[in-house]
Protein backbone atom coordinates (compact mmCIF):
# COMPACT_ATOMS: atom_id res chain seq x y z
CA UNK A 1 0.00 0.00 0.00
CA UNK A 2 1.44 3.38 -0.92
CA UNK A 3 1.82 6.29 1.50
CA UNK A 4 -1.07 8.21 -0.13
CA UNK A 5 -3.51 5.38 0.63
CA UNK A 6 -2.43 5.30 4.28
CA UNK A 7 -3.18 9.00 4.72
CA UNK A 8 -6.37 8.97 2.66
CA UNK A 9 -8.01 5.56 2.96
CA UNK A 10 -10.94 4.88 0.64
CA UNK A 11 -14.32 5.95 1.98
CA UNK A 12 -16.55 2.93 2.65
CA UNK A 13 -19.79 2.91 0.72
CA UNK A 14 -22.94 3.70 2.66
CA UNK A 15 -25.49 1.02 3.40
CA UNK A 16 -28.71 1.98 1.66
CA UNK A 17 -31.95 1.74 3.57
CA UNK A 18 -34.71 0.48 1.35
CA UNK A 19 -38.25 1.22 2.34
CA UNK A 20 -39.47 3.51 5.09
CA UNK A 21 -37.04 4.61 7.78
CA UNK A 22 -38.33 3.66 11.24
CA UNK A 23 -39.04 6.63 13.52
CA UNK A 24 -36.34 7.67 15.96
CA UNK A 25 -37.25 6.75 19.52
CA UNK A 26 -36.72 9.07 22.51
CA UNK A 27 -34.49 6.39 24.07
CA UNK A 28 -32.16 6.64 21.06
CA UNK A 29 -31.87 10.40 21.53
CA UNK A 30 -31.22 9.99 25.27
CA UNK A 31 -28.55 7.37 24.56
CA UNK A 32 -26.86 9.54 21.90
CA UNK A 33 -26.85 12.58 24.18
CA UNK A 34 -25.34 10.53 27.01
CA UNK A 35 -22.40 9.64 24.74
CA UNK A 36 -21.53 13.28 23.98
CA UNK A 37 -18.54 14.76 25.78
CA UNK A 38 -17.93 18.16 27.34
CA UNK A 39 -15.30 20.42 25.86
CA UNK A 40 -16.11 19.59 22.26
CA UNK A 41 -16.86 22.28 19.69
CA UNK A 42 -20.59 22.97 19.39
CA UNK A 43 -22.37 22.35 16.13
CA UNK A 44 -24.09 24.89 13.86
CA UNK A 45 -26.61 25.67 16.62
CA UNK A 46 -23.70 26.91 18.78
CA UNK A 47 -25.08 25.02 21.80
CA UNK A 48 -22.58 22.88 23.70
CA UNK A 49 -23.53 19.25 24.35
CA UNK A 50 -23.91 20.04 28.07
CA UNK A 51 -26.96 22.17 27.23
CA UNK A 52 -28.56 19.44 25.10
CA UNK A 53 -28.00 16.84 27.82
CA UNK A 54 -29.74 19.06 30.37
CA UNK A 55 -32.93 19.85 28.46
CA UNK A 56 -35.03 17.36 30.42
CA UNK A 57 -37.79 15.06 29.24
CA UNK A 58 -39.81 17.70 27.40
CA UNK A 59 -36.75 18.93 25.50
CA UNK A 60 -35.72 15.39 24.57
CA UNK A 61 -39.24 14.70 23.26
CA UNK A 62 -39.01 17.91 21.20
CA UNK A 63 -35.60 16.90 19.84
CA UNK A 64 -36.92 13.43 18.93
CA UNK A 65 -39.92 14.98 17.19
CA UNK A 66 -37.64 17.39 15.31
CA UNK A 67 -35.41 14.55 14.07
CA UNK A 68 -38.45 12.58 12.93
CA UNK A 69 -39.80 15.66 11.14
CA UNK A 70 -36.51 16.03 9.26
CA UNK A 71 -36.70 12.40 8.17
CA UNK A 72 -40.36 12.70 7.12
CA UNK A 73 -39.81 15.91 5.15
CA UNK A 74 -36.41 14.81 3.81
CA UNK A 75 -35.16 18.33 4.40
CA UNK A 76 -32.90 19.96 6.99
CA UNK A 77 -34.18 23.16 8.59
CA UNK A 78 -32.55 26.42 7.54
CA UNK A 79 -29.95 27.74 9.99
Amino acid sequence: MCKKNLLNPPIPSAILTLGPVPPIQKEEVVSALAKTRNGRAPGPDNLPSKIWRGVGGKGKRWLTSSFNGIIAERKLPEA
